[in-house]
Protein backbone atom coordinates (compact mmCIF):
# COMPACT_ATOMS: atom_id res chain seq x y z
CA UNK A 1 0.00 0.00 0.00
CA UNK A 2 1.20 3.63 -1.03
CA UNK A 3 1.68 5.92 1.81
CA UNK A 4 -1.31 8.20 3.11
CA UNK A 5 -0.56 11.54 2.05
CA UNK A 6 0.38 14.10 4.58
CA UNK A 7 0.55 18.11 4.69
CA UNK A 8 -0.68 20.71 6.24
CA UNK A 9 -5.27 21.24 5.61
CA UNK A 10 -6.91 23.54 3.54
CA UNK A 11 -7.85 25.05 6.31
CA UNK A 12 -4.37 26.73 7.41
CA UNK A 13 -4.51 28.70 3.96
CA UNK A 14 -4.24 32.54 4.38
CA UNK A 15 -7.50 33.79 3.62
CA UNK A 16 -5.72 36.97 2.40
CA UNK A 17 -4.61 35.23 -0.98
CA UNK A 18 -8.31 35.29 -2.07
CA UNK A 19 -8.30 39.82 -1.40
CA UNK A 20 -5.43 39.61 -3.03
CA UNK A 21 -6.75 38.55 -6.32
CA UNK A 22 -10.30 40.18 -5.32
CA UNK A 23 -8.37 43.52 -6.40
CA UNK A 24 -8.34 42.74 -10.01
CA UNK A 25 -12.33 42.32 -9.66
CA UNK A 26 -12.67 44.11 -13.37
CA UNK A 27 -9.92 42.62 -15.58
CA UNK A 28 -7.41 40.31 -15.47
CA UNK A 29 -5.49 41.95 -18.78
CA UNK A 30 -2.38 40.56 -18.31
CA UNK A 31 -0.35 37.68 -17.41
CA UNK A 32 0.99 40.52 -14.80
CA UNK A 33 -1.63 39.54 -12.62
CA UNK A 34 -1.54 36.11 -13.07
CA UNK A 35 1.53 35.50 -11.49
CA UNK A 36 -0.74 35.57 -8.30
CA UNK A 37 -2.66 32.31 -9.46
CA UNK A 38 -0.61 29.45 -7.56
CA UNK A 39 -1.88 26.22 -8.25
CA UNK A 40 -0.25 25.05 -4.82
CA UNK A 41 -3.10 27.24 -3.22
CA UNK A 42 -6.97 27.12 -2.44
CA UNK A 43 -9.06 29.20 -4.49
CA UNK A 44 -11.39 29.72 -7.35
CA UNK A 45 -12.41 32.37 -10.22
CA UNK A 46 -15.29 32.58 -12.40
CA UNK A 47 -15.68 35.43 -14.90
CA UNK A 48 -16.28 35.97 -18.77
CA UNK A 49 -13.35 36.22 -21.68
CA UNK A 50 -16.28 39.17 -22.89
CA UNK A 51 -14.50 39.55 -26.91
CA UNK A 52 -15.66 36.02 -27.63
CA UNK A 53 -18.47 35.41 -25.31
CA UNK A 54 -17.25 32.67 -23.66
CA UNK A 55 -17.27 31.81 -19.49
CA UNK A 56 -14.31 30.54 -17.79
CA UNK A 57 -14.21 28.81 -14.63
CA UNK A 58 -10.25 28.26 -13.25
CA UNK A 59 -9.69 26.45 -10.00
CA UNK A 60 -6.50 25.63 -7.85
CA UNK A 61 -7.72 22.68 -5.40
CA UNK A 62 -4.58 21.47 -3.66
CA UNK A 63 -4.72 21.30 0.09
CA UNK A 64 -8.52 20.81 0.13
CA UNK A 65 -8.02 17.52 -1.97
CA UNK A 66 -4.86 16.61 0.29
CA UNK A 67 -7.12 17.06 3.18
CA UNK A 68 -10.04 14.98 1.96
CA UNK A 69 -7.40 12.52 0.82
CA UNK A 70 -6.03 12.37 4.74
CA UNK A 71 -9.59 11.36 5.54
CA UNK A 72 -9.68 8.18 2.94
CA UNK A 73 -6.09 7.37 3.85
CA UNK A 74 -5.60 7.79 0.14
CA UNK A 75 -2.59 7.40 -2.12
CA UNK A 76 -1.29 10.42 -3.57
CA UNK A 77 -2.06 9.35 -7.15
CA UNK A 78 -6.07 8.90 -5.66
CA UNK A 79 -5.48 12.27 -3.79
CA UNK A 80 -4.44 13.77 -7.04
CA UNK A 81 -7.18 12.12 -9.09
CA UNK A 82 -9.72 12.52 -6.10
CA UNK A 83 -8.91 16.39 -6.58
CA UNK A 84 -9.26 16.70 -10.30
CA UNK A 85 -12.54 15.33 -9.66
CA UNK A 86 -14.09 17.31 -7.24
CA UNK A 87 -12.71 20.24 -10.06
CA UNK A 88 -15.04 18.54 -12.40
CA UNK A 89 -17.87 18.42 -10.24
CA UNK A 90 -17.28 22.00 -10.12
CA UNK A 91 -16.75 22.99 -13.37
CA UNK A 92 -20.33 21.27 -13.87
CA UNK A 93 -21.94 23.05 -11.10
CA UNK A 94 -20.93 26.49 -11.92
CA UNK A 95 -20.10 26.62 -15.53
CA UNK A 96 -23.53 25.30 -17.19
CA UNK A 97 -27.08 26.04 -17.96
CA UNK A 98 -28.18 23.93 -15.48
CA UNK A 99 -25.83 26.60 -12.34
CA UNK A 100 -29.48 26.78 -10.57
CA UNK A 101 -28.78 23.24 -9.21
CA UNK A 102 -28.27 23.03 -5.81
CA UNK A 103 -25.01 20.65 -6.13
CA UNK A 104 -23.61 18.51 -8.52
CA UNK A 105 -22.45 14.98 -8.78
CA UNK A 106 -19.79 13.50 -10.69
CA UNK A 107 -19.43 9.43 -10.51
CA UNK A 108 -16.92 7.75 -12.21
CA UNK A 109 -17.39 4.10 -12.58
CA UNK A 110 -14.34 2.50 -14.19
CA UNK A 111 -11.93 -0.44 -14.61
CA UNK A 112 -9.09 1.32 -13.23
CA UNK A 113 -7.15 -0.02 -9.94
CA UNK A 114 -9.31 2.94 -8.06
CA UNK A 115 -12.86 1.40 -8.90
CA UNK A 116 -14.93 4.41 -8.63
CA UNK A 117 -15.05 8.11 -7.57
CA UNK A 118 -17.54 10.09 -6.47
CA UNK A 119 -17.30 13.64 -5.93
CA UNK A 120 -19.59 16.39 -5.38
CA UNK A 121 -19.55 19.96 -5.32
CA UNK A 122 -21.72 23.32 -4.94
CA UNK A 123 -21.37 26.74 -6.48
CA UNK A 124 -20.39 28.24 -3.33
CA UNK A 125 -17.36 25.89 -3.73
CA UNK A 126 -18.18 22.82 -1.07
CA UNK A 127 -16.93 19.77 -2.20
CA UNK A 128 -16.66 16.01 -1.02
CA UNK A 129 -15.14 13.01 -2.39
CA UNK A 130 -14.16 9.35 -1.90
CA UNK A 131 -12.84 6.65 -4.25
CA UNK A 132 -13.69 2.89 -4.11
CA UNK A 133 -10.24 2.11 -3.52
CA UNK A 134 -8.49 5.16 -2.27
CA UNK A 135 -5.00 2.87 -0.90
CA UNK A 136 -4.63 2.13 -4.81
CA UNK A 137 -1.26 2.84 -6.39
CA UNK A 138 -0.21 3.08 -10.08
CA UNK A 139 3.09 3.58 -11.70
CA UNK A 140 1.57 5.15 -15.05
CA UNK A 141 0.14 8.42 -16.01
CA UNK A 142 -2.79 9.84 -13.72
CA UNK A 143 -5.75 8.26 -15.57
CA UNK A 144 -4.95 4.70 -15.80
CA UNK A 145 -6.27 4.91 -11.97
CA UNK A 146 -10.06 5.40 -13.33
CA UNK A 147 -9.49 3.61 -16.57
CA UNK A 148 -12.75 3.25 -19.13
CA UNK A 149 -16.49 2.56 -17.88
CA UNK A 150 -18.82 4.86 -17.24
CA UNK A 151 -18.80 8.99 -16.51
CA UNK A 152 -22.06 10.07 -15.04
CA UNK A 153 -23.91 13.51 -13.92
CA UNK A 154 -25.98 13.95 -11.11
CA UNK A 155 -27.22 17.38 -10.60
CA UNK A 156 -29.69 18.52 -7.32
CA UNK A 157 -32.37 20.74 -8.44
CA UNK A 158 -34.07 19.82 -4.72
CA UNK A 159 -33.99 17.23 -2.18
CA UNK A 160 -36.49 15.49 -4.33
CA UNK A 161 -35.68 16.54 -8.01
CA UNK A 162 -32.68 15.19 -9.26
CA UNK A 163 -31.46 15.18 -13.16
CA UNK A 164 -28.46 12.36 -13.93
CA UNK A 165 -27.10 11.29 -17.40
CA UNK A 166 -24.36 9.57 -18.47
CA UNK A 167 -21.91 9.35 -21.63
CA UNK A 168 -19.47 6.58 -21.92
CA UNK A 169 -15.99 7.04 -19.92
CA UNK A 170 -12.74 6.37 -21.91
CA UNK A 171 -9.41 5.49 -20.65
CA UNK A 172 -8.39 9.36 -21.56
CA UNK A 173 -7.50 11.97 -19.14
CA UNK A 174 -10.37 13.40 -17.09
CA UNK A 175 -10.48 16.60 -18.80
CA UNK A 176 -10.96 14.82 -21.92
CA UNK A 177 -14.16 12.72 -20.43
CA UNK A 178 -15.51 16.11 -19.52
CA UNK A 179 -15.33 17.89 -22.55
CA UNK A 180 -17.33 14.67 -24.32
CA UNK A 181 -19.89 14.97 -21.40
CA UNK A 182 -20.98 18.56 -21.95
CA UNK A 183 -20.44 18.38 -25.55
CA UNK A 184 -22.23 15.60 -25.86
CA UNK A 185 -25.08 16.06 -22.71
CA UNK A 186 -25.39 19.52 -22.16
CA UNK A 187 -24.89 20.25 -25.83
CA UNK A 188 -22.50 23.04 -25.06
CA UNK A 189 -18.92 23.57 -26.46
CA UNK A 190 -16.44 23.38 -23.45
CA UNK A 191 -12.90 22.86 -23.34
CA UNK A 192 -11.24 21.85 -19.96
CA UNK A 193 -7.86 21.44 -18.93
CA UNK A 194 -7.12 19.64 -15.30
CA UNK A 195 -3.30 19.49 -14.42
CA UNK A 196 -1.18 17.37 -11.32
CA UNK A 197 1.98 17.38 -9.83
CA UNK A 198 2.65 15.21 -7.78
CA UNK A 199 6.59 15.24 -5.99
CA UNK A 200 8.22 12.75 -3.77
CA UNK A 201 4.44 11.15 -3.20
CA UNK A 202 3.28 14.26 -2.30
CA UNK A 203 0.49 16.11 -4.59
CA UNK A 204 2.12 19.35 -5.02
CA UNK A 205 -0.09 21.29 -7.53
CA UNK A 206 -3.74 20.32 -8.64
CA UNK A 207 -5.47 23.11 -10.59
CA UNK A 208 -7.88 23.29 -13.79
CA UNK A 209 -9.35 25.31 -15.98
CA UNK A 210 -12.69 25.53 -17.94
CA UNK A 211 -13.89 27.63 -20.67
CA UNK A 212 -17.45 27.37 -22.00
CA UNK A 213 -19.61 29.02 -24.44
CA UNK A 214 -22.44 31.61 -24.27
CA UNK A 215 -25.31 31.34 -26.56
CA UNK A 216 -24.01 34.31 -28.75
CA UNK A 217 -19.98 32.58 -29.64
CA UNK A 218 -19.57 31.91 -32.99
CA UNK A 219 -17.68 29.48 -34.71
CA UNK A 220 -14.58 32.28 -34.73
CA UNK A 221 -15.43 33.03 -31.06
CA UNK A 222 -14.67 28.98 -30.19
CA UNK A 223 -11.49 29.08 -32.71
CA UNK A 224 -10.10 31.84 -30.76
CA UNK A 225 -11.20 30.88 -27.21
CA UNK A 226 -9.33 27.46 -27.59
CA UNK A 227 -6.64 29.14 -28.86
CA UNK A 228 -6.21 31.71 -25.69
CA UNK A 229 -6.27 28.43 -23.78
CA UNK A 230 -3.94 26.58 -25.45
CA UNK A 231 -1.62 29.38 -25.01
CA UNK A 232 -2.51 30.41 -21.34
CA UNK A 233 -2.60 27.42 -19.68
CA UNK A 234 1.24 26.46 -19.34
CA UNK A 235 1.30 29.74 -17.20
CA UNK A 236 -2.39 29.28 -15.35
CA UNK A 237 -1.14 25.86 -13.88
CA UNK A 238 2.36 26.96 -13.02
CA UNK A 239 1.76 30.83 -11.92
CA UNK A 240 4.33 31.63 -13.76
CA UNK A 241 3.87 34.79 -16.70
CA UNK A 242 6.27 34.00 -19.82
CA UNK A 243 9.85 34.15 -19.48
CA UNK A 244 11.50 38.04 -19.59
CA UNK A 245 11.16 39.57 -23.19
CA UNK A 246 8.66 37.05 -24.45
CA UNK A 247 5.12 37.73 -24.96
CA UNK A 248 2.51 35.47 -25.85
CA UNK A 249 -0.05 38.51 -27.30
CA UNK A 250 -3.08 36.42 -27.87
CA UNK A 251 -3.09 36.10 -23.77
CA UNK A 252 -1.90 39.66 -22.78
CA UNK A 253 -4.53 41.40 -25.58
CA UNK A 254 -7.71 39.54 -24.23
CA UNK A 255 -9.46 41.08 -20.58
CA UNK A 256 -10.87 38.15 -18.15
CA UNK A 257 -14.01 39.73 -16.81
CA UNK A 258 -13.94 38.28 -13.09
CA UNK A 259 -17.28 38.08 -11.71
CA UNK A 260 -16.72 36.37 -8.42
CA UNK A 261 -13.86 34.74 -6.77
CA UNK A 262 -13.55 32.10 -3.42
CA UNK A 263 -12.22 29.57 -1.84
CA UNK A 264 -12.79 25.80 -1.74
CA UNK A 265 -13.66 24.01 1.09
CA UNK A 266 -14.75 20.08 2.25
CA UNK A 267 -18.03 19.30 3.32
CA UNK A 268 -20.13 16.56 4.32
CA UNK A 269 -23.60 16.70 4.90
CA UNK A 270 -24.26 13.18 6.50
CA UNK A 271 -26.50 13.74 9.95
CA UNK A 272 -28.30 11.73 12.37
CA UNK A 273 -31.52 13.10 11.00
CA UNK A 274 -30.69 12.07 7.27
CA UNK A 275 -29.98 8.62 8.79
CA UNK A 276 -32.67 8.05 10.82
CA UNK A 277 -34.71 9.05 7.69
CA UNK A 278 -33.38 6.38 5.61
CA UNK A 279 -34.19 3.52 8.03
CA UNK A 280 -37.56 4.51 7.98
CA UNK A 281 -37.27 4.65 4.50
CA UNK A 282 -35.96 0.54 4.71
CA UNK A 283 -38.63 0.16 7.29
CA UNK A 284 -39.09 -1.31 10.88
CA UNK A 285 -39.13 -4.77 9.89
CA UNK A 286 -35.62 -5.31 8.12
CA UNK A 287 -34.17 -3.18 10.67
CA UNK A 288 -35.28 -5.27 13.60
CA UNK A 289 -33.93 -8.27 11.71
CA UNK A 290 -30.75 -6.21 11.16
CA UNK A 291 -30.99 -5.64 15.60
CA UNK A 292 -31.74 -9.50 15.93
CA UNK A 293 -28.46 -10.17 13.96
CA UNK A 294 -25.72 -7.89 14.76
CA UNK A 295 -27.21 -6.31 17.58
CA UNK A 296 -27.69 -2.95 16.53
CA UNK A 297 -27.37 -0.87 13.43
CA UNK A 298 -24.17 0.91 11.70
CA UNK A 299 -24.32 3.39 9.28
CA UNK A 300 -20.35 4.53 8.04
CA UNK A 301 -20.25 7.82 5.76
CA UNK A 302 -18.24 7.35 3.14
CA UNK A 303 -17.04 10.61 2.94
CA UNK A 304 -16.34 12.16 6.20
CA UNK A 305 -16.05 8.62 8.00
CA UNK A 306 -18.40 9.48 10.52
CA UNK A 307 -20.20 6.24 12.15
CA UNK A 308 -23.65 6.12 13.50
CA UNK A 309 -25.11 3.83 16.20
CA UNK A 310 -28.26 2.46 16.89
CA UNK A 311 -29.46 0.22 19.34
CA UNK A 312 -33.27 -1.30 19.99
CA UNK A 313 -34.05 1.91 22.26
CA UNK A 314 -33.06 4.27 19.47
CA UNK A 315 -34.87 2.24 16.90
CA UNK A 316 -38.21 2.57 18.86
CA UNK A 317 -37.56 6.53 18.60
CA UNK A 318 -36.94 6.43 15.37
CA UNK A 319 -40.12 4.53 14.24
CA UNK A 320 -42.33 6.30 17.41
CA UNK A 321 -41.59 9.93 15.81
CA UNK A 322 -41.75 9.03 11.99
CA UNK A 323 -45.70 7.62 12.74
CA UNK A 324 -46.07 10.48 15.12
CA UNK A 325 -45.35 13.10 11.92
Amino acid sequence: MADAVSMPSARQTPAQFIVDISTSEVYLSSLNTLDQLDPSRNYFLRGLLPEWNYRFVFGAITPVAIEVAEKHKASPQTAALMGEAMLGAFFLESGTSKAEALKSCLHLEGDGPVRRIISFAGVDGRVRAHAGRPDAAWSGPLEEGKGSGQLKVSRWFSESQVYTSSVEMRALPLAHNLEDYITRSDQIQAFVKLQSEIIKDVPVSIAGCMIQALPDASVNDTVRAADWLEQAWPHLRTGMGPPAGESVPEIHSTPLKVLSVGQFQSYCDCSSERVRNVLRLLGREDMDALIQEQGQIEVHCEFCGKRYAYGVGELDAIFTSGAAE
